[in-house]
């Protein structure tokens, strides 16, 4: 057998001492309680399975004489693995991120022949500091319960958790020469600090109510300690000499770096080691992170993250100097980097020890090692299956089946792992399918059998015309990598004569032919009368609709924007008038299902709010990431990059916005004025203010509103 990288050996060393074999039967018996019940808990048998190799998880299902299952395994996420594979295989069941369908047998069934299987992968590493603003902002333990136990079901093992870090913020900087109030306003509010955390801004939207904070901390904990049990371990955000920009006038012999601006925002500055308060600072955030939340032994911390201000910067020093301060709290601890745009840079990798180093690549779809093997540091194939957690239907399907396994094979490869980096979770629940079905298996799947067992297993069945056309979804449709998105919705772009886009960084293009597309919706709905009850598979039909009607609508879009340049006024108001009609076919539509409502997030963002003022403060949090995202400079580049195709939305902010610019449009046409532009901004603002309530549940008949959405095709 070919010697590992060594690379590869040194990462084995360190996660089989900070994440080492760790069963809590107690912990694998109540998520099995929480899902199947106790008849089904009281049948299994737990018991730990040694590890073969360092590191290695590795689970073992068998059958007992007396009707019982054993389930024996190396670690709780490999148990929980264990009994994902056990719902799917033998009670043809589904858990899902957004998604349940369980018919689970009175009796619970046996396993059959033994059952083993190993991961291929020292880590499974799950999350975004962006999914903590785009879907987990306003979560408590109630969203959060659910969720860790699809997760440890999944397999991850290394999970980020910043929850509850602001206070981290407030008691440095008392520390350090700064009043409470002075330091809760720098600390961004609860749907922006995770941009705090990646070093992109401060205090925009701060500062929450003084409970926000306590509420946190102890969420935070519930977050850690439910990891712990199951043989996982939290990511806790690192320090990277990020101070406030008045830090140099406070402190004389401090010279801090100014990092200019991240879209707009003003970015902390930072210290480097040589500076005369980075020890400080730096020690005193590591030991209020302890008191706070408790051990940890891997930190994220991105420096020069989407641009700074890195000139002059011995990056290597800093890197030492960084790299020795997470050393105070842990024994051989492992700083977390993201692979992204530039970074990490090579002299800053190279100042490190392998061991240390822990790489997770956002563009492994793009060039899945970094084109150099990451220098030879260890690294995980990861995806960005979303950006702003927008609903639309993108990823790489394939390259995420099929080439994790090829680079863990490469014994000269550098690759440990694999990661799910999603800015959001409501959007295209199979590609988490499909990263949790590669979790804990030693060979990548069989592409076309993997399909339509994973379909069987989310819809109950797969009727011949459903799989069909999954497969031009699968070969025809999901193409996307990071750097090549596919078109957003045109219900969302924000009207003007030159509108081809939504956010800012999206692409003005389709990545596949969209006539596909609707030909695959056409087929998944021959499977109605078969799946119609079928949870996930209603999600699937309304979400495909949902594309190809937004896909539609462009060239609506664009004849109406023709139409007006050529001064012809019956072709501008018969492409005005079907667009604007297309938008209650899609919010009928979307309104049929829960993940695809407005209420929901408002209220869930109201609920943390104990007075009418603090509830007010919450839901202007909701409604701005989601619209205008910024202040009026911020959010020239990030209105509209996390756009929601929503029930609520649809109707009370992207159609209005286009009602009032077609009419603009129409009055300069018939009598030749200019146009009368105005303040988007302004406008938009409003509704970021505003406080009415929306459906908290889902309404109208799902069939009827995929039937009005096909004939608009």
């Amino acid at each position: 057998m070919e010697t590992l990288s060594a690379a590869r050996a040194a990462a084995a060393r360190i996660k089989a001492k900070h994440i080492p074999a760790h069963l809590e039967k107690q912990a694998v018996l109540g998520l099995i309680r929480r899902i199947a019940g106790e008849s089904y808990a009281s049948r299994f048998i737990i018991e730990p399975l040694a590890e073969e190799q360092p590191g290695e998880d590795r689970y073992r299902l068998s059958d007992e004489a007396d009707g019982s299952i054993r389930l024996e395994a190396t670690s709780g996420t490999a148990a929980a693995c264990a009994f994902n594979w056990y719902l799917k295989n033998r009670c043809g069941s589904y858990v899902g991120p957004l998604t349940r369908r369980l018919n689970l047998p009175a009796v619970p069934p046996p396993v059959g022949s033994v059952q083993e299987e190993r991961s291929a992968f020292l880590y499974r590493y799950f999350l975004n500091f962006c999914t903590y603003g785009y879907t987990f902002a306003f979560w408590d333990w109630e969203q959060w319960a659910p969720f860790l136990d699809w997760m440890m079901l999944s397999g991850y093992n290394l999970v980020l958790n910043p929850v509850g870090h602001e206070l981290v913020w407030i008691a440095l900087l008392q520390r350090h020469g700064y009043t409470e109030q002075e330091a809760r306003d720098y600390v961004a509010g609860p749907a922006f600090f995770p941009w705090q955390c990646m070093m992109n801004l401060t205090s925009w939207g701060g500062p929450a109510p003084a409970s926000w904070y306590e509420n946190r901390r102890v969420l935070s904990r519930k977050i850690t300690d439910y990891l712990l049990s199951f043989g996982a371990a939290p990511v806790f955000p690192g320090y990277a000499g990020m101070v406030p920009p008045d830090f140099g006038e406070r402190h004389p012999a401090s010279r801090p770096l100014d990092q200019g601006l991240w879209c707009d925002f003003p970015r902390p500055s930072i210290l480097l080691p040589a500076d005369p308060a980075f020890d400080g600072i730096a020690a005193d955030f590591y030991a209020i992170q302890r008191d706070l939340y408790g051990d940890a032994h891997y930190f994220a911390a991105d420096p020069f993250h989407e641009g700074g201000n890195a000139e002059g910067v011995d990056m290597a020093a800093y890197a030492r100097g960084c790299y020795r301060q997470m050393g105070r709290v842990s024994d051989s601890p492992v700083w977390f980097l993201q692979g992204w745009q530039s970074n990490p840079s090579r002299e800053l990798l190279r100042a490190l020890s392998p061991e240390n180093v822990l790489i997770g690549n956002l563009r492994a779809e793009d060039c899945a090692d970094g084109g150099d093997d990451f220098a030879g540091y260890p690294w995980l194939y990861g995806c960005v299956n979303n950006f702003g957690g927008q609903r639309v239907t993108r990823g790489n399907l394939r390259k995420l089946l099929l080439e994790p396994h090829r680079y863990a094979a490469d014994p000269a490869c550098s690759m440990v792992g694999i990661a799910l980096l999603p800015e959001g979770v409501e959007t295209d629940e199979i590609l988490f399918d499909a990263v949790a079905d590669l979790a804990v298996r030693q060979t990548a799947p069989a592409e076309e059998a993997w399909l339509e067992a994973c379909l069987t297993q989310r819809y109950g069945a797969c009727p011949a015309p459903v799989l069909e056309g999954w497969r031009i979804l699968k070969n025809e449709v999901y193409l996307a990598d990071t750097s090549v998105s596919p078109r957003e919705s045109a219900f969302c772009c924000r009207p003007s004569l030159t509108a081809n886009m939504v956010s800012s960084y999206s692409l003005p293009t389709f990545n596949y032919d969209t006539r596909r597309l609707e030909e695959a919706c056409r087929l998944l709905l021959q499977g109605w009368e078969a799946l119609r009850d079928s949870e996930p598979y209603r999600l699937d039909i309304t979400d495909f609709v949902r594309q190809a009607l937004a896909n539609k609508a462009w060239g609506y879009v664009e004849g109406l924007q023709k139409a007006f340049t050529d001064k012809k006024v019956a072709a501008f108001d018969a492409c005005a008038d079907a667009f604007l009609s297309l938008y209650p076919i899609q919010e009928a539509l979307v309104s049929t299902n829960r993940h695809m409502l407005l209420g929901p997030w408002l209220e869930l963002a109201k609920a943390c709010g104990h007075t009418p003022e603090e509830k007010a403060y919450f839901e202007w949090q909701a409604r701005t990431l989601l619209t205008l995202w910024g202040d009026r400079q911020g959010a020239i580049g990030l209105r509209d990059y996390a756009a929601r195709e929503w029930g609520g939305l649809l109707g009370d902010f992207y159609k209005p916005r286009w009602d009032s610019y077609i009419r603009l449009l129409r009055i300069a046409l018939l009598t030749g004025r200019e146009i009368a532009e105005y303040s988007r901004y302004d406008a938009e603002y409003f509704f970021t203010t505003l406080g009415d309530t929306y459906p908290t549940e889902p309404m109208g008949d799902l069939r009827t509103a995929l039937d009005a959405a096909m004939a608009a095709l």
